[in-house]
């Protein structure tokens, strides 16, 4: 256990600095948008790793979505909107650079000590439930609304004992390993370990375990789905169920690996087993550090 948490705080978890300039930027982005006459925000949401406390050391980067409560003045159309957006953040931060836009949303990049930091800002506008979710699919809003209803989902869940360490080394297994899932992806399935697998004694070692039993479950046929959660019943899956199927708690009448490749499922196969094994014979450096760039599980 205390091999996996020194490492966790050691090498993911971000720093001080880190954390202070995340959330300068991302209050100062805020900020603006509230200062603009010809917009009219109603709310500023937090979210993405940064605000559910899981943003690893070396990929650092957060959510704005900004709720409006309508189109700016003189044209009222989504691309005037979005550009207003984008002029404001360009005015604001000359130092940093926007290096997407699209209709849904400006990412923007700013550089901290040298490393990069990365906000997304996400315009939307109010779904008044999370019923409403699926009429929305196709709109231009989906992503922000999408991404709170996420963090509303995660949150139920995030003071569970080691919840928020067990996200950091998987989102770190990910990327070491280029899983095809998305970090979203793995709260969905942690959430579903806890909520079926694991007891509050386990240790970080097992729960890590039955999380990657969870993803062969998945790949098995065993449907993730959402947990306590009010908006979802059973026969929200029944034209979606595919297998893989990993129900979205933002909207449970879509599989989220509805589209994931055949080739993809058996890597993942693969490299789930792979992983299990590594734990159990206590090779951590294999798991998620296989290049060996910090040197900690020398």
């Amino acid at each position: 256990m205390f091999i996996l948490h020194n490492y966790i705080q050691n090498y993911l978890k971000p720093n001080y600095n880190q954390k202070l300039f995340i959330r300068s930027k991302v209050n100062s982005i805020i900020s603006v948008m509230r200062n603009n006459s010809e917009l009219s925000l109603n709310e500023p949401r937090k979210g993405g790793s940064f605000e559910k406390d899981t943003m690893l050391r070396y990929d650092l980067e957060a959510d704005v979505v900004l709720i409006f409560n309508k189109e700016p003045k003189k044209r009222k159309n989504w691309e005037h909107l979005m550009n207003i957006v984008k002029n404001n953040l360009l005015d604001a931060f000359p130092e940093a650079e926007i290096i997407e836009s699209s209709t849904i949303r400006h990412k923007i990049l700013f550089i901290n000590n040298e490393e990069e930091v990365y906000i997304d800002v996400v315009p939307s506008y109010y779904v008044e439930s999370l019923i409403q979710i699926p009429f929305h699919y196709n709109s231009k809003i989906y992503q922000g609304i999408t991404t709170i209803w996420h963090l509303e989902y995660f949150n139920k869940f995030k003071n569970l004992p080691h919840f928020l360490d067990i996200i950091m080394l998987l989102k770190d297994w990910k990327n070491e390993h280029n899983i095809p899932l998305k970090s979203f992806h793995l709260e969905f399935i942690t959430i579903s370990a806890y909520h079926y697998r694991v007891t509050n004694t386990n240790s970080i070692e097992n729960i890590l375990k039955e999380c990657f039993k969870e993803i062969q479950g998945m790949l098995d046929g065993n449907p993730i789905i959402p947990v306590e959660w009010d908006y979802y019943t059973e026969k929200d899956i029944l034209k979606n169920y595919t297998i893989p199927c990993l129900i979205d708690s933002a909207n449970p009448k879509d599989n989220l690996l509805k589209n994931i490749s055949e080739k993809d499922c058996k890597y993942l196969k693969k490299e789930v087993v792979k992983a299990i094994n590594l734990l159990d014979r206590v090779e951590y450096r294999k798991l998620f550090d296989p290049n060996n760039y910090t040197e900690y599980f020398n």
